[in-house]
């Protein structure tokens, strides 16, 4: 179906919809929004992610952040890169201005290889294929930071990313809203929700979107069209189950391409490159992704003491991928190096969480017990090319040139994987609280079993079965002032597949954190400040004298310092703030006694795309008076500067960028128009030219240039 097609097919849906909003009265209208307003507080203050159970931030020994669906609809956000922007301990958007394909970015330091989806893992074994939710879909955004494989499995030591999804609600509400901006965006979306046939046991909602656009590299386009619908069945107090469905589909997803440090991070003699610098080629760049999902959250509460709850999903994603990228760039400063690439891929993906809980007291202790099983199973079908490109002279760049698919090219390298799967883990966790005193205590194993079977004339499969037992330890104190200083512990386990003819170990961390948090008694203030140490052990490196294989035995250690917090300081004006101070090196090198010659020693170097200092404010006003009914919001963001090799001999430079957002109630203009509101933001307001980071000489990201948007919402 063509964009606009479903563009006016999502209008269509929604014509019924407002006549069931005109029979609204004031009073339903009313509690509609009240619950609303009710819910968005909750999601700031109590979170599931750092325990598996509703807990309120502020019982919790570790540092979590919650991003709201209220934040993301704001600033027009479409991705999860995006919604980090003001989010403490994260380096983010390390990719570039790329919205509509991986969400990339540094937790603590380190990469983020995988998101969940309430609570279960997207996690895919192979190269392109990977999952990327959109922001429209989700009710807020939780980010637990540092290790969580006691809870989670595999996950790497920064920390780990839950989006939670929207759920249908009691009370009958949605929106419909159309966007426009920049780069030729365009975009319609509905939600809808409330019971049906008037019955409250059974809830439904809708989410659908479709949206297109031009990437940020010239001659690049994005679409994405996006069905979420899911319903609820109460049949009694007890008893909830909500099944959730997701299809998305992405035919173009702009370029995955870079630029050369010389002209973006670092000054060439010929000339400055543009931010819409394209590297690849328009007749050979294709990503075509589809994504769908079902499964259900189901729970069950059989008295005041026990419960049990099953998540499950089941999801298939395939993707094609086709790209030219750079290597290099030649010594007369304008030649450019390049390779090809290209997959095919597909992987079906089963997961499930089975958890009991159990709520009680011993004497004077109150427990909180929670026991799980979860098994993750992936099978997964990969075909991947690396070939030879012809060059492009960055200043005067010719598309168009004649380019063979390394998935058909003789000679270029080629691979057929067939990759399966399985990790099981089971786990225990206790919660204590002795009046202000709280002690989480969390056990975990795991069992991870993979095979990859190389098709052709090989036939070879490499097998790895690897088990790890993680802990985490955290006690927190309240005292009356609402402070709650915490200290806590905790393990991460990254199981390792098969790299070149080579099995490796896990990857391990170790976090120590201690901090500080403080909630005011109206829970109108609500801050964190944390220190942390983590290693991270048995670290991967490229094999120098084999680059077809890794070696392994490094170790990489982060410290830092954070501070969060928000604060309604008075009725009209809210305050959110974040920064930190980070400090991230390779501790330890395999190679530092080896005989490999021309090898340089990356102890004591920096990883790279990590800033050292990361600061962010947004401020949100409702004017109010002559003025009613309009809001704003003003953002200001800072990244440090970050190395941009390995050797550690350049940086990509600091930046500072500014975000504006504004919505009126047009209402508050004419009665007729009750429920109407225009919006209006800005990212990159100033349109600074600015590098997000860069991975190598030849590898550096432009960061997203000026995005604006207008939208026209109805809600009812």
């Amino acid at each position: 179906m063509k964009p606009q097609a479903l563009l006016l097919a999502l209008l269509a849906t929604a014509a019924p919809l407002y006549a069931m909003a005109a029979d609204v009265t004031a009073d339903d209208d009313k509690s509609a929004v009240d619950g609303v307003v009710v819910t968005a507080r909750a999601h700031d203050t109590v979170g599931s992610t750092g325990s598996k159970l509703a807990t309120a931030l502020v019982d919790t020994p570790y540092t979590v952040s919650i991003i709201t669906s209220d934040r993301i609809d704001q600033l027009g956000l479409q991705s999860l890169n995006q919604a980090l922007r003001y989010t403490a301990g994260v380096t983010p958007e390390t990719r570039g201005g790329v919205v509509t394909r991986y969400d990339q970015f540094k937790l603590r330091g380190f990469d983020v290889n995988a998101t969940f989806l309430d609570g279960l893992s997207n996690l895919y074994p192979g190269w392109y294929a990977d999952a990327q939710v959109d922001a429209a879909t989700v009710d807020r955004i939780e980010i637990l930071k540092g290790p969580a494989s006691v809870l989670y499995g595999n996950s790497p030591p920064g920390g780990l990313i839950n989006y939670v999804s929207k759920t249908p609600r009691e009370v009958a509400g949605g929106e419909i809203e159309v966007r426009a901006g920049t780069n030729k965006l365009i975009e319609g979306s509905i939600d809808t929700t409330g019971p049906i046939a008037g019955d409250s046991r059974y809830t439904y909602r809708l989410v659908a979107l479709a949206r297109q656009g031009d990437g940020q590299a010239v001659t690049t386009k994005y679409q994405r069209y996006v069905v979420a619908p899911s319903f609820t069945w109460r049949p009694d107090d007890a008893t909830t189950v909500t099944i959730l469905g997701r299809y998305q589909h992405d035919p173009k997803a702009a370029s995955y391409g870079g630029a050369p440090s010389q002209g973006s991070a670092l000054s060439n003699p010929l000339g400055a490159l543009s931010p819409d610098f394209y590297d690849g080629d328009p007749n050979f760049e294709a990503y075509n992704r589809t994504q769908a999902t079902v499964g259900y959250l189901a729970e069950h509460r059989f008295n005041d003491v026990f419960a049990v709850h099953q998540n499950l999903r089941y999801s298939r994603v395939e993707s094609n991928y086709e790209s030219v990228y750079a290597t290099g760039l030649a010594a007369d400063n304008r030649t450019l190096l390049r390779g090809t690439a290209a997959s095919r891929e597909s992987v079906d993906g089963f997961v499930v969480d089975n958890q009991v809980s159990a709520h009680f007291d011993t004497g004077p202790l109150t427990h909180d017990v929670l026991v799980g099983l979860d098994y993750q199973h992936a099978m997964a079908k990969v075909q991947t090319g690396f070939g030879a490109a012809p060059t492009l002279d960055v200043f005067a760049p010719v598309h168009g040139q004649p380019i063979v698919n390394p998935l058909y090219d003789a000679s270029a390298y080629r691979s057929d994987m067939r990759i399966k799967q399985e990790q099981t883990g089971l786990y225990l966790q206790d919660q204590i609280k002795l009046d202000k005193l709280v002690v989480l205590l969390g056990l975990r194993r795991d069992a991870l079993k993979q095979d990859t079977t190389y098709l052709g004339a090989s036939g070879s499969t490499a097998r790895i079965d690897q088990d790890k037992t993680s802990g985490r330890v955290g006690v927190l104190y309240h005292f009356e002032s609402g402070l709650a200083p915490y200290v806590s512990w905790s393990q991460s386990f990254e199981p390792q597949g098969a790299y070149g003819t080579r099995v490796f170990q896990p990857i391990t961390g170790e976090q120590i954190e201690a901090g500080v948090k403080y909630e005011s008694p109206d829970k109108k203030v609500f801050a964190t400040v944390a220190a942390f140490e983590i290693k991270r052990q048995n670290v991967l490196s490229p094999d120098p004298v084999n680059t077809n294989e890794s070696i392994q035995g490094g170790e990489v250690r982060s410290r830092g310092v954070e501070f969060e917090g928000r604060a309604k300081l008075t009725d009209r004006l809210a305050l959110s703030g974040a920064a930190t101070v980070l400090s991230i090196k390779n501790t330890k090198d395999m190679l530092a006694t080896s005989d490999y010659v021309n090898y340089f020693n990356l102890n004591g170097l920096a990883p790279v795309g990590v800033a050292k200092k990361t600061a962010s404010a947004f401020a949100d006003y409702d004017f109010g008076g002559p003025l009613d009914g309009l809001r704003g919001g003003l953002g200001v963001r800072y990244v440090g500067p970050s190395y941009g090799n390995l050797a550690n001999t350049f940086k990509a430079p600091a930046y500072t960028l500014v975000d504006l957002s504004l919505g009126y109630e047009l209402e508050k203009m004419s009665l007729g128009m009750k429920g109407w509101k225009l919006n209006a933001s800005a990212t990159n307001l100033f349109d600074k030219r600015y590098v997000s980071s860069c991975y190598s000489d030849a590898w550096c990201w432009f960061g997203a240039e000026r995005s604006v948007q207008v939208g026209l919402k109805r809600s009812w």
